[in-house]
């Protein structure tokens, strides 16, 4: 079913919505099929072009993460794929959105997750200990030998992903 814009994004007791309306007409004809009547658009939504621009997002953030940490980089793509759908899935519905994502991306997320919560993955905190470790440098192991017993805390429920991409690069350094 075709709709306006103004229907689409109307937001009860805010009137700002409106402001935005200029910039989602272009951005919903990523997602959506349009027509055109007069000088009004009706926009409906297209489930091929929805899994199109996903998976475009799901490379992005795939390759924005692998310039971020040297240890997700040295992952084969299967596995830095599926850590992103996993991502992006915490802020989709599984029905019909996760799955058909994918689906179309050829990854059983419940099987991959699995797998890798009986493997180890070393942070980048432990790396670095590693690479420490091979230089010689055993007065500065010492003092962050205990940094290594704790485990690198998973994001959970994330709200944000603004957030989540700080709080990373604030690990960083």
């Amino acid at each position: 079913m075709f709709r306006q814009l103004d229907e689409i994004m109307y937001v009860s007791d805010y009137p700002g919505y409106q402001y935005l309306s200029s910039v989602a007409e272009k951005s919903m004809q990523v997602v959506c099929d349009f027509k055109e009547m007069g000088s009004t658009k009706f926009f409906r939504l297209n489930d091929e072009k929805v899994l199109k621009w996903m998976c475009f997002k799901v490379e992005e953030l795939r390759k924005t993460l692998v310039t971020l940490d040297k240890n997700f980089a040295a992952r084969d793509k299967k596995d830095t794929l599926t850590d992103t759908v996993s991502i992006i899935g915490e802020y989709l519905k599984e029905e019909p959105w996760l799955n058909l994502l994918c689906c179309e991306l050829r990854i059983d997320l419940n099987k991959e997750t699995k797998a890798l919560g009986a493997e180890s993955i070393p942070s980048s905190e432990e790396g670095n200990l590693l690479d420490q470790g091979k230089n010689g440098n055993d007065a500065k192991t010492t003092g962050t030998r205990r940094q290594t017993n704790k485990k690198a805390k998973l994001e959970t429920n994330s709200q944000n992903i603004k957030d989540m991409f700080s709080r990373a690069t604030r690990r960083k350094r």
